[in-house]
Formats: structure tokens, C-alpha cells, sequence
């Protein structure tokens, strides 16, 4: 695959899944007005540009920000979100100075952010295949720092963040995926391998599969090719309801990895079940297509035996065949849904290789009717696609959309509002803590003057 790269696909089409307001929802802090009075300057000005950005008024936000931190430069809170604003416009040193200054204080980092808009959260570039929610709290701003020294160029101290993160709250998926892509860009893919393999099991969400998309590419630049396809093979063939465009993407490296490890008819098969409007760049739909032209002339010159070699995939485990894959007797499922129908074995090379046009015709006719496409004829089938030159690296990739999106914020979230008061609160708290004192006081005084 050292034709093709792989950039950041567009949040659009990789949106995360998660449980949020459906509509940008702001939630009303219920701090007493009493209480927003007697705020320190620094508050007013958070608060202020909190309200900023509740209208997507960056730039109003930052100039509130700036402010807060003239009068107080260790602020955390206004770190946090000047940080989040800096790394949103593709500042990074800026972000860096600013996510390093709101880390300093671990239990209480964003907490009066939160307090003051409990539902706003960040959508956070983790992966180019892959975004993750976070809120402004001490692991929320560690992630951005860790992207944001990934971005500036600083993979080695990003990793020491990481692992000092991890050592605080231990893994998690979100955590692996970022760790795997930051040894990826530094062509370390054997850590990468080993980072992203360090927890094997089936794809339950889209993050799964990201894991299971960047781990076979890590494999393919080691050279297994063999275990680039079983770490797909569940992705590519058995998964179901999950983000379309990651699907087609493990589909696509799926694909690959069977050609290289010397099974063209299966690696054709799986091309040909691909949807081409799920690959973003025309350009890699062309290439597509190319590739499918010549699988078929390299199948078209076995015959016998290595026919069948070719076709089938056996699955390996403890030096034992667990089972044995072949599609030549297999005819693809209808449209109606899945379903095996199991006819008499080839008896020649011609009947094997009637078969397997009908299958691939079949695919690509059940692909494109699931898209909604008119199907093709045999004519325009046959018209020949571009040729391409495959023994450089190329400079296509699946998608460039997403190449300057790195974190959005908006107000959807669900998370509990902390406990923890404001300066004004704790004011105002005092002063009703004194007014009764004092009021008890003076009852008693006019009780014992009444009483003597």
C-alpha cells in the first residue's frame, strides 16, 4: 500500500458516539446572584469569557482570558481554556505554555469551568481516523497537551506525558490510539505494533476499530501481512451498525493485506464489496479500480491448484488449522441479507473461474444498489481505468479534509456539575455564617433584657 496515505478523515464523517444533547444546550449555573457580586476580578472575566464562547466568539474569549491571567498568571482555569482556544487554532507552543501552566493544579483544574457550564465539552483529535470527548479537568487538558506537543514536533516528550498520565489513571483506549499514532509519526511502527496490541479482543465501538485499523497498518510496515489480515478479519467481515467510512477503511486495508500475503482472489473479493462514495479521494477510487483490473489478470493466470491456493484462507493458531475458508463454493449473499448456498465443487478451471466473475459482479452490483447507485454495464465496466505507477511513494491519501481540524468544543455534554463553590459563594457563605451568629447574639440580648 505504499501508493496510498492515509490522512485525517473530517469530523463529518467520523463523528463520535456518545450519549449528548441533541442540540447545543446551555445549562444554567445555579450560583446566587448574590454570590456573582462578590466574585474575584479573575471570575468575572472567566465567567465573561465563558459567555463569549457560548456565542462562538473566540476571539472575545481569549481577550476576557488574557485579561484574568494579567491579573492572576497561574491561573488554572483561564490556562485551561486559553490552552483549549490556542491548540483549536493550530497555536501549539502557545498551548503547550498554557496546558502546562492549568496541569499544576490536579483535583481543582477546570473545576469553576465546569461549575459555571456543565454540559460544555471538547471534541479532541486523538487519531487521523478517530475524535474523543473530553472535559476540562486534569486528564481532559493532560490529552490536549499530549496533541499538542504531538503537533508541535515534541513525539518524545508527549510520550513522557503520556506515560506519567498513565501511571496517574492507567490505560485507556483513548490513551492507546494516541500513544500508537505519536510512535507512528515517529517511524517507531514496532512500538506502535506493541502499544495498540497490548489489549486483543473484538471491535465493540468505532474506537475499536480505529485500534484495529492502526494496528494492521503498523503490521504491514513490519512486513506481517498474514497478521494484518487477522486483525481485520472480524472489522472487514462479520462487523455490524458502525461508522460507515471506518468500515470501508478497514474493508480497504483488509484488502491489501490479503494481496501481499499471496490470496488475490480473496483480496479481489473484499475490493470489490467496497462502496467507492466511502472513499473520500476520487483519486483512490481510480486506483481501486486499477488494482481490481490487475487481481484479475493475476488470477486469470493460475490454473489448478494454485487457483485454489489462492482462494483460500487458512487460519493458523499453535501450529494447528483451527478452520478453512473457500470461496469458490460459496455464491455471495443477495441483497436480501446474508446467506450461504452451497452448490457442487468446480470440477475445471473454467467453471472456477465463471464462478468467481459471478461473484465479483454479483459484489460490486450488491455495493453499489446498497448505495443507491445505477449499476453499471458490461461496457462500462470493461473501459479502461489510468494507469499508475506504484513503485514510488505516491501522494494520494484517503481523505485531506481533516488535515487542519484538531479540537472543537460546543455544549452537548452530560457530565454532573461539581460540588466544589466559588470565591463569591465562599463570601457569601461567610457573611450568613457571621449574620447568624450576630442575629443569635442579639435575640439573646433581647431575650435577657426582656427577662430582667
Amino acid at each position: 500500500m505504499e501508493c496510498v496515505s492515509f490522512n485525517n478523515l473530517p469530523l463529518s464523517v467520523i463523528q463520535p458516539a456518545y450519549t449528548a444533547y441533541e442540540v447545543d444546550t446551555l445549562v444554567e449555573p445555579r450560583v446566587p446572584r448574590l454570590a456573582q457580586l462578590l466574585f474575584k476580578a479573575e471570575e468575572r472575566r472567566l465567567r465573561a469569557a465563558l459567555g463569549r464562547l457560548a456565542e462562538y466568539d473566540d476571539a472575545g474569549a481569549q481577550a476576557e482570558l488574557a485579561g484574568a491571567l494579567a491579573l492572576t498568571p497561574d491561573y488554572a482555569e483561564a490556562s485551561a481554556l486559553a490552552g483549549m482556544l490556542a491548540l483549536r487554532e493550530g497555536r501549539f507552543s502557545e498551548a503547550v505554555k498554557h496546558l502546562r501552566a492549568a496541569r499544576k493544579v490536579e483535583a481543582g483544574t477546570g473545576v469553576l469551568v465546569r461549575r459555571f457550564m456543565p454540559t460544555f465539552r471538547i471534541l479532541l483529535r486523538i487519531s487521523r481516523f478517530q475524535f474523543f470527548p473530553v472535559y476540562l479537568d486534569y486528564y481532559g487538558v493532560s490529552m490536549m497537551l499530549i496533541v499538542a506537543l504531538w503537533k508541535s514536533g515534541e513525539s518524545g516528550e508527549a510520550l513522557r506525558v503520556l506515560r506519567e498520565l498513565q501511571n496517574l489513571v492507567s490505560w485507556h483506549d483513548e490513551m492507546r490510539v494516541l500513544a500508537g499514532e505519536i510512535h507512528c509519526l515517529a517511524g517507531d511502527f514496532a512500538a506502535a505494533r506493541d502499544v495498540l496490541s497490548a489489549e486483543d479482543r473484538p471491535s465493540r465501538d468505532n474506537l475499536d476499530v480505529t485500534i484495529h485499523i492502526l494496528r494492521a497498518l503498523t503490521e504491514l510496515e513490519c512486513g506481517d501481512h498474514h497478521r494484518a489480515a487477522i486483525t481485520l478479519k472480524n472489522d472487514a467481515i462479520y462487523i455490524k451498525e458502525r461508522n460507515p467510512y471506518l468500515t470501508t477503511l478497514a474493508k480497504f486495508v483488509y484488502s491489501h493485506a490479503l494481496e501481499q500475503d499471496g490470496l488475490p482472489v480473496l483480496a479481489l473479493r473484499e475490493s470489490c464489496g467496497l462502496r467507492l462514495k466511502r472513499v473520500l479521494n476520487p483519486d483512490v477510487r481510480n486506483y481501486m479500480l486499477w488494482r481490481e483490473a490487475k487481481l484479475k489478470n493475476v488470477i486469470q493466470s493460475l490454473s489448478g491448484d494454485r487457483l485454489l491456493e489462492a482462494s483460500e484462507f487458512k487460519w493458523v493458531l499453535s501450529g494447528e488449522q483451527v478452520t478453512e475458508q473457500s470461496v469458490l463454493d460459496v455464491l455471495p449473499p443477495e441483497p436480501k441479507g446474508p446467506r450461504r448456498v452451497y452448490v457442487s465443487p468446480p470440477k475445471t478451471d473454467y467453471e472456477r473461474m465463471r464462478r468467481l466473475d459471478e461473484m465479483f459482479r454479483a459484489t460490486r452490483e450488491y455495493a453499489q444498489a446498497a448505495d443507491g447507485e445505477e449499476v453499471e454495464d458490461e461496457e462500462q465496466e470493461a473501459e479502461p481505468v489510468p494507469d499508475f505507477d506504484t513503485s514510488r511513494v505516491c501522494d494520494w491519501s484517503i481523505s485531506r479534509a481533516g488535515d487542519s481540524e484538531i479540537c472543537y468544543y460546543d455544549f452537548r455534554g452530560m457530565r454532573e456539575p461539581p460540588e466544589a463553590l466559588t470565591t463569591g459563594e465562599k463570601r457569601l457563605k461567610q457573611i450568613e455564617e457571621v449574620a447568624a451568629v450576630s442575629g443569635g447574639v442579639l435575640l439573646l440580648l433581647l431575650f435577657i433584657r426582656a427577662c430582667f
